[in-house]
């Protein structure tokens, strides 16, 4: 038997260990990876993923005019027209 299928056996046979302030899973705002702490829109809890199907040549225009008006990104261009509609 080798050694790879001996330690995946011993690890099923173990009991959980507990869950401690030092093991529970951080905030999402709060997790380092390479050292640096996530920020952006993902690790933020404000924010949620959304996605929708759009025709190929809507958002081909979309993003030229986005990148034309110097928009970072179309999640901005997006949340404002949410916010115009359901205002």
């Amino acid at each position: 038997m080798s050694t790879l299928t001996e330690t995946l056996r011993a690890r099923r046979n173990r009991p959980a260990e507990p869950i401690t302030e030092e093991t529970a899973t951080p905030e999402p705002a709060a997790l380092v990876r390479h050292g640096v702490r996530a920020t952006g829109k993902r690790s933020d809890p404000d924010y949620t993923r959304f996605a929708a199907f759009v025709p190929k040549d809507v958002l081909r225009k979309a993003k030229r005019k986005a990148e034309d008006e110097q928009e970072p990104d179309l999640s901005v261009v997006i949340t404002r027209l949410l916010r115009q509609y359901v205002a």
